[in-house]
């Protein structure tokens, strides 16, 4: 239903946005392969990330760590069981490799980006790599950043991480990746502002050149995904662009929005 609604209001010309597609590919849901078969040649589609969830392994290799933030957040030891079956009880990790080498062989096939997620060895990036991934989506641990980058993927970690200055589930600081020299890119995980705040504090805090620094919410985002008309202001390029103003402390305020040369906010 949601994908039928961004089509009619695209239909419609009522989008101010170019909305594409990610889709993020759980590979022990036994349904994904159903899900996936349908929206696969969807033209909006222009990536695809494999992840495993599963309490126990990736980013939740600490399962006590994360009940005891449920706790604290004030849900009681009833609810906070009930949620975890709701968000992993339908889990089957027979189906997981044969679903992760399903989903890379669609990639191949269609021409679309894969990314990894939340690798956390070295052979989590080596099977990557061999998968054919070209991003490392939110690698857990520094050794799997600096390995994901040796193979040439675009490390991608998450703007709130780098706002609030640590992984709220104990993983990899995405400062810590700047700092190390592995951030190449930033995305909004649910909170779009965290991208700008982002690439103004690399400025203020790490002194990276504005340009190096924007690139992480736009140029390499889209070159990542295979976007060349782009992500930079230069000639030839789709002229989108964004005017921002600074307020105390530094925050970022989105003012003025044009796309492809026509003011849409």
């Amino acid at each position: 239903p949601m994908i039928a609604a961004m089509d009619a209001a695209g239909a419609d010309d009522a989008l101010r946005a170019e909305h594409l597609l990610h889709l993020r590919c759980e590979i022990t849901n036994p349904e994904l392969m159903a899900v996936l078969e349908r929206y696969i040649d969807h033209p909006r589609l222009r990536l695809l990330s494999v992840m495993d969830h599963t309490p126990g392994q990736r980013q939740i290799s600490d399962p006590d760590r994360a009940r005891k933030r449920m706790l604290a957040e004030g849900r009681s030891e009833a609810e906070v069981d009930e949620l975890l079956v709701q968000l992993h009880g339908w889990r089957d990790q027979t189906v997981a490799q044969q679903n992760r080498r399903a989903v890379a062989g669609y990639a191949k096939t269609f021409g679309l980006p894969l990314a990894a997620h939340d690798d956390a060895t070295t052979d989590h990036v080596e099977e990557a790599k061999s998968d054919g991934c070209v991003i490392a989506e939110f690698p857990v641990t520094l050794e799997a950043a600096v390995r994901s980058r040796q193979h040439g993927m675009f490390v991608c970690m998450g703007g709130p991480n780098f706002v609030r200055g640590g992984s709220h589930s104990g993983n990899l600081s995405a400062r810590e990746a700047a700092e190390a020299g592995v951030l190449d890119m930033l995305t909004s995980d649910y909170v779009p502002l965290s991208m700008l705040r982002s690439a103004f504090l690399l400025m203020d805090l790490y002194g990276w050149p504005a340009e190096r620094a924007m690139a992480t919410i736009a140029r390499t985002p889209a070159l990542s995904v295979g976007l060349h008309d782009r992500g930079e202001l230069t000639e030839g390029l789709r002229a989108d662009l964004v005017r921002v103003a600074r307020r105390s402390g530094g925050w970022p305020a989105p003012r003025e929005v044009w796309r492809q040369g026509r003011r849409v906010a």
